[in-house]
């Protein structure tokens, strides 16, 4: 019996996301308009139960807007604070 070689399964967009890619400039454009306050806390490099705490006491450092039951940051925002400086569009 021959032994078959196996693909390594395709992988989609929000893949790319989930690297130990630095959060810079270009990673951050590549993200949603509205930023979830997950992946926001995570370009900050908090984990879930920092970011969530801060959001609860209004202590989040970029705004947040909620939309349901849900908390977004708008990108330019995010990347105004995580990149000093930079041009968000």
């Amino acid at each position: 019996m021959s032994s078959a070689s196996v693909d390594a399964p395709a992988t989609d967009e929000t893949a790319a996301d989930e690297t130990d890619e630095p959060w810079d400039e270009e990673r951050l454009q590549r993200l949603p308009m509205l930023v979830p306050l997950s992946t926001a806390g995570e370009a900050l490099g908090w984990g879930y139960y920092k970011s969530y705490g801060l959001a609860k006491r209004d202590e989040f450092p970029v705004p947040l807007e909620q939309i349901g039951r849900h908390k977004y940051c708008k990108r330019a925002d995010l990347i105004r604070y995580v990149v000093p400086g930079a041009a968000a569009s």
